[in-house]
């Protein structure tokens, strides 16, 4: 090199780096782009007896940081976390719903991922068994969008989700024609519906009472109308209809609807 020259530094880049993780099995398939020393970790679903095991390759860093559960479980010694493979019970959801899960979890492209309805039950369910709150939080603003009901309800009371378990109960209390059955597997969750239809009923009592007497007032309504019919002459008019004829048709609507 000549004194004075530019020297060019090119850094190897991440992408090209060759795996280091060393494992008798197959690599089991990625759900990032993130390089294969991130992912130093294999997460397997044990899906029951039938249907076998699926792996995916994580970042541990990543769990621990997004979970509580798993810093707890990586800092533990556990077996699993010497030997790089956690197994996991998947009660809580599918594989492919837990890839996504852990793609919202992931730094900078998590960000581009939306919740909507189709995806929020199940991330619901994996932010709230891994105590991942923010995610949590987040879905509960979705499902605060969507229609109540009684589904939605005891999704509301399983996950603790206050906001979302106040408007579910007064939806489903104000509607006469939802069925109930499903409730009886929570007997506080019906309690709750149950004491808000009293609530709701108590209110309207005195409505009830005015509306009694205003029916009381039928036969009065009934004479103001014949009474217009036989006095207010035909050729009196507002705007562009005959007066007799509007108090008339007006007066017996009001008489419908107190039948």
């Amino acid at each position: 090199l000549k004194f004075g020259s530019t020297v060019r530094l090119v850094r190897p880049s991440p992408w090209s780096r060759s795996c280091t993780h060393t494992c008798s099995r197959a690599r089991p398939r990625r759900m990032s782009p993130l390089c294969d020393e991130c992912e130093d970790v294999v997460v397997e679903f044990e899906q029951g007896e039938s249907s076998g095991l699926n792996e995916m390759a994580v970042s541990s860093h990543v769990l621990r940081l997004a979970s509580p559960v798993f810093r707890a479980m990586f800092a533990s010694g556990m077996a699993e976390v010497e030997s790089k493979r956690i197994r996991l019970r998947c009660d809580v959801g599918t594989p492919a719903e837990f890839g996504e899960f852990y793609g919202f979890l992931l730094p900078a492209i998590g960000r581009r991922r939306t919740l909507s309805e189709s995806n929020v039950d199940s991330l619901l369910a994996f932010s709230d068994y891994f105590q991942v709150d923010a995610l949590k939080d987040e879905c509960e603003e979705v499902l605060m969008k969507l229609p109540a009901s009684v589904q939605k309800l005891l999704q509301a009371h399983r996950y603790k989700l206050s906001a979302q378990y106040e408007r579910c109960v007064q939806a489903v209390a104000i509607e006469p024609y939802r069925d109930l059955a499903p409730l009886q597997e929570e007997p506080s969750v019906f309690l709750d519906v149950a004491t808000r239809m009293q609530q709701e009923l108590a209110m309207l009592l005195p409505v009830r009472g005015r509306l009694q007497s205003v029916q009381s007032m039928k036969p009065k309504i009934s004479m103001c109308k014949d009474l217009a019919w036989d006095y207010i002459k035909e050729e009196v008019f507002e705007d562009g209809r005959r007066v007799d004829e509007w108090v008339r048709d007006d007066l017996d609507e009001l008489l419908e609807i107190l039948r």
